[in-house]
């Protein structure tokens, strides 16, 4: 990989797929707060969804892309595991 064109055909490859198909990203994890001499606290959950596809941009160029995705993502109450609709902060 030296040219311009290899780097940023390879970078795509790492997101997408170059065959125009869609690829799905799934994560999920936990928040934590911390604050200086306190331990973390686990403040609520956190999961999200990626769905996206790589065309090519024959407007910008044989060697051009174009990424199309849509994202979501969901803070979680840390317990239940369900869908959060308001906070409230941790009482200090």
């Amino acid at each position: 990989m030296t040219t311009p064109a290899e780097l940023l055909r390879s970078f795509a490859r790492t997101r997408a797929s170059l065959d125009g198909e869609e690829v799905t990203y799934w994560w999920s994890g936990d928040v934590y707060s911390w604050a200086p001499d306190e331990p973390y606290q686990r403040v609520f959950g956190f999961e999200g969804l990626n769905v996206s596809r790589l065309v090519q941009d024959a407007e910008a160029g044989p060697d051009a892309y174009r990424l199309l995705t849509r994202e979501a993502a969901f803070y979680l109450d840390p317990a239940t595991r369900e869908i959060l609709e308001t906070w409230q902060d941790l009482p200090v």
